[in-house]
């Protein structure tokens, strides 16, 4: 198969020399995967999820949760978008992350990790004037992205170190 791939790769060479090289990598540079880049203020995500429906169920979810991986808006503990027995957000951490799904929950500003059959609240990347998180969105304050603390999640992320790091983990029955 490697001789077939550069027998027909030497005779697109001899017909087109210039745009050979496009097809080879010459410097191979590999950026770190990354998490979504968040608004500044979480007010903007807030009012662009709130009321925004579902792609499998079509209704608004009581509790909506955005993938930090790759942007999906699902419903969390929805039965609605119940596959096979499994809730949206494990279903998606399985076929997204190969297990590992990393959430922030719209009405909370938590980011909940799921990893395999367990899961664990791993806090706040947004925080308000006096640096202190609003779990649940009670107090009401304005809250804003803390650079350093979003660093350190997508640190964990990359490097696969959440069981070590988050102490906290419980099952969670293919229920979120």
């Amino acid at each position: 198969m490697i001789s077939q791939w550069c027998s027909e790769l030497a005779s697109f060479a001899e017909k087109h020399p210039d745009q050979v090289k496009a097809l080879l990598i010459q410097e191979p540079k590999w950026d770190l995967p990354r998490l979504l880049q968040l608004p500044e203020n979480y007010n903007t995500i807030f009012q662009y999820y709130h009321r925004k429906t579902c792609t499998v169920c079509t209704k608004v979810p009581k509790d909506p949760a955005v993938c930090l991986v790759c942007g999906t808006f699902v419903c969390l503990k929805g039965l609605c978008c119940k596959q096979q027995s499994y809730c949206e957000c494990v279903l998606h951490s399985q076929n997204c992350g190969a297990g590992t799904g990393i959430f922030l929950l719209i009405n909370a500003s938590v980011i909940i990790i799921i990893r395999g059959h367990r899961f664990c609240l791993w806090g706040s990347v947004y925080l308000d004037a006096h640096g202190e998180e609003d779990r649940d969105l009670r107090r009401g304050k304005p809250l804003y992205i803390c650079k350093e603390r979003y660093k350190v999640l997508e640190q964990q992320w990359v490097s696969h170190t959440f069981d070590h790091i988050n102490k906290r983990w419980g099952p969670h029955y293919n229920g979120l």
